[in-house]
């Protein structure tokens, strides 16, 4: 017997500030369990695009959302301030509202992803946390992202002035820089074998993003929610070789959250969707799992409205972002 596909619809959320995140919905339009998958920094919702397949493929009954941060892929940039995990948060609650108005939340979150799920549940505690029934932390860090390893390197003076400098180019200016390294390509080639951390801070596509989100993640402090993850299915995953967010930040969120499975994948990076696919989608079998056996056991939430539609588009709710 054929297996139908599953649906695949792609829309634009609209955060609480007005911008355009571009969603992709996967499978039917309700479901009693969805998945949202937060992507890292620089990255994209297609990095999970092993992770989607493996998904529709395995549990056709789910629901499974992947969307851009805001300053990635095909949503809006927003302006410079925007460029924290606060707003982030925010745009989390959005995604929220406007696709998954019902049902229980599993939240799936690499590297910055990880800890914009972790600054939504410090930030928004009553709002959708009592929904939320399994959270996947993959390279996670949990707070003093600048002590150890690569963090301590960008962190330094140098870097932290550059950064400052570089999240107040305008747009316009931000177009001919990217020409520029275009045209100097094979210069930045050389420099990459030598230097690969300046090499891939010079040609990163949007330098004044990537510069704003550094400075949040510098200051990052996600230890609040971990007593609100105490008794939520969770995965921890890591990768022995992983200098951005190396082993002890996963380790402390395993010590402190006594749901928690903690995985650690020998010989791999920080990108473990892409180099270790196959061990993350056992995983995450697992952990959906169970999400369906804890979301039996809770009582069931009142339905709220979905969000309105303007323009053929769903449009986030959620509160205004703070002045």
């Amino acid at each position: 017997m054929l297996t139908k596909p599953a649906v695949v619809q792609r829309f634009a959320v609209i955060s609480a500030d007005g911008l355009a995140l571009a969603t992709t919905r996967i499978g039917p339009e309700t479901a009693d369990l969805t998945v949202i998958l937060l992507h890292g920094l620089m990255g994209e919702s297609r990095s999970w695009l092993r992770q989607t397949s493996h998904l529709k493929s395995r549990h056709s009954d789910i629901r499974v959302i992947a969307y851009d941060h805001r300053g990635h892929g095909r949503s809006g940039r927003g302006c410079a301030r925007s460029h924290t995990l606060g707003q982030l948060a925010r745009d989390l609650d959005a995604v929220i509202d406007a696709t998954t108005p019902t049902g229980q939340i599993v939240l799936i979150g690499h590297s910055m992803g990880a800890m914009t799920i972790l600054q939504y549940l410090q930030d928004q505690q009553a709002r959708n946390v009592d929904r939320i029934a399994g959270v996947g932390l993959i390279a996670p860090g949990v707070g003093d992202i600048t002590r150890r390893r690569l963090g301590w390197r960008l962190a330094c003076p140098v870097v932290a002035h550059a950064c400052a400098l570089a999240s107040r180019i305008p747009a316009s200016a931000e177009a001919l820089r990217i020409k520029a390294v275009r045209a100097t390509a094979p210069i930045w080639r050389r420099v990459e074998k030598n230097a690969p951390i300046l090499a891939a801070f010079i040609n990163a596509p949007q330098l004044p993003v990537l510069a704003g989100f550094l400075e949040s993640i510098f200051r990052f402090d996600g230890t609040a929610a971990l007593a609100i993850l105490r008794g939520t299915p969770t995965l921890v995953m890591c990768g022995t070789r992983d200098r951005l967010t190396p082993r002890c930040h996963s380790a402390a969120i395993f010590a402190a959250v006594p749901a928690a499975e903690f995985a650690v994948v020998p010989d791999a990076g920080h990108m473990l969707m892409l180099e270790r696919p196959g061990v993350i989608n056992e995983r995450l079998d697992a952990l959906v799992e169970r999400a369906r056996i804890d979301s039996t056991v809770r009582p069931p939430t009142p339905d709220r409205p979905t969000a309105p539609v303007v323009g053929g588009r769903p449009v986030g709710g959620g509160r205004p972002a703070p002045q």
